[in-house]
């Protein structure tokens, strides 16, 4: 098959993931493997789509891990290990809670803003 070569009027916006440049030259995320980069964008572009808010005014998003093995190509096992890289235990970019029947509500955090301790978020006044 041939592929017509990109116009200047093409749009990026309608058909690609973005994904942070900051996760590939930030020190805090050089360790972070390209499947948990891809993952991170991937995550965004899905909030920003069909992200639902709670009741505490945070965005979060609904989504069976099934699917994520789909999209990312490869096995439950490598899924789990992919998001405990992001999460909490790893880079500190998301949060997943798992919930019934095979989906985990997911929330996406700011790659720019670093996650505080409790006290410090107090002093500051963020809950």
């Amino acid at each position: 098959m041939r592929h017509a070569y990109c116009r200047s009027d093409f749009r990026f916006r309608e058909y690609c993931y973005w994904i942070p440049a900051g996760l590939f030259y930030l020190e805090r995320y050089e360790k972070l493997s390209l499947r948990a980069c891809f993952l991170y964008g991937y995550l965004l572009h899905a909030q920003i789509l069909a992200g639902t808010e709670d009741k505490n005014g945070y965005m979060s998003i609904r989504y069976p891990k099934r699917a994520l093995t789909r999209i990312l190509r490869c096995s439950q096992k490598e899924v789990g290990e992919t998001l405990t890289e992001l999460s909490e235990k790893g880079a500190g970019l998301i949060s997943y809670q798992d919930e019934k029947e095979d989906k985990l509500r997911i929330y996406v955090r700011d790659y720019t803003r670093p996650i505080l301790p409790p006290r410090a978020r107090r002093k500051a006044g963020i809950r």
